[in-house]
This record gives C-alpha cells, sequence and structure tokens, in this order.
C-alpha cells in the first residue's frame, strides 16, 4: 500500500522543464508593482522572475518557484501542468 501511495505522490517537473520556463526581469514585463504569490515579496526591477506558460499574469520570484516546482508540477495560482514530471524515486 505505501509503494502505491508514494508512486502517487507528485516530485515536480524535471530540471529541462524548469529551464524551459522563460525567466525575465520584473522591469521588462512591467510588473514592479506586483508581488511574489508564494513568498508576498514585491517585485524588484532588476529581480529575475519566471513567468509560466499558464499565464503570462502567473510570474514568481525564480527561487521561489524553483522551491515550489520541485515538489509541485502545476502552477500555484490555476493549477495548471507547468512541464515534465520528474521521475519519483525508486522504492
Amino acid at each position: 500500500m505505501e509503494a502505491a501511495s508514494a508512486a502517487a505522490q507528485n516530485h515536480g517537473i524535471t530540471d529541462e522543464s524548469f529551464e524551459a520556463i522563460q525567466t525575465v526581469t520584473a522591469s521588462e514585463v512591467g510588473l514592479t508593482d506586483q508581488q511574489c504569490a508564494i513568498c508576498m515579496g514585491d517585485f524588484a526591477e532588476s529581480e529575475r522572475l519566471k513567468v509560466l506558460p499558464c499565464s503570462e499574469l502567473h510570474a514568481f520570484h525564480e527561487e521561489c518557484i524553483q522551491q515550489w516546482l520541485s515538489k509541485q508540477s502545476s502552477c500555484p495560482l490555476c493549477r495548471n501542468e507547468c512541464g515534465v514530471r520528474r521521475e519519483p524515486p525508486p522504492v
């Protein structure tokens, strides 16, 4: 039973999928007056953000979304898939 439960868990997206997500600065995309929905911190002009493929408005601090997508494969806002799921470790 435990093996089935472990297999059903989400293990985030692959490194390749994460690298393929668009990286921008807040000033490039006009989001300097917005906040990261993960940490609730304001976006600074030169901060690196990742804009998820589900929406140009779903942008997050690069570090915040990297941590999120290492455990989940979906957008924290709309739950759309963001990349290829990482294979679970062998049991």
